[in-house]
């Protein structure tokens, strides 16, 4: 016996937002290895302190996974994955703002719950299309991460210390309003 899945009818909109959303996720996580020695300036931190944050990250994305996972047979993976997006803007809010280091950590771990949810159903959302442009639509959301790997680490360095805050608002706002679309 053979599980099929229904295809889903995907729109544009969609389609480009969970490409979007992926590029500004890739682009986000990649640039806490740019954020540690800013967070160690701004709170004193040594080097094995700073480090928590890839750690905080891991586990609660493994988390976020989890509870996408699992949420997704009960509902849309569209409504799933376009919420964790407004959670990571939540967490990019707390990380830019944290006055101590325990927020930035709360922050990061928001951040990677919303990542988890979103990786686990943005990616399965656009992989059950039920066309042969499936695969091509996940690589295309591959290169989408992979592009903000590279493109987000490069404005956190650019605006660390004067315009971190300010980054880090516009970075929120990019997740909340992607979310929405998608």
């Amino acid at each position: 016996m053979t599980l099929t899945h229904t295809p889903l009818k995907l729109n544009n909109l969609s389609i480009s937002s969970g490409i979007a959303i992926f590029a500004i996720m890739g682009g986000f996580t990649s640039s806490y290895g740019v954020m540690v020695p800013f967070f160690r300036d701004k709170f004193s931190l040594s080097l094995g302190q700073s480090g928590i944050i890839f750690f905080i990250h891991g586990i609660t994305a493994l988390l976020g996974v989890v509870l996408g996972t699992f949420t997704v047979s009960k509902f849309k993976a569209s409504l799933v994955g376009g919420l964790g997006v407004p959670v990571m803007g939540l967490g990019a809010l707390l990380i830019g703002y944290a006055n101590n280091w325990n927020i930035t950590l709360f922050g990061v771990g928001i951040v990677g719950i919303g990542f988890g949810a979103c990786d686990a159903t943005i990616s399965q959302f656009l992989s059950r299309g039920g066309s042969t442009k499936a695969v091509r639509l996940v690589n295309i959301l591959n290169a989408g991460f992979a592009l903000g790997a590279v493109v987000g680490p490069i404005l956190i360095a650019w605006s660390v210390p004067e315009d971190f805050n300010l980054l880090l608002l516009i970075w929120s706002l990019v997740f909340f309003i992607i979310g929405y679309l998608f």
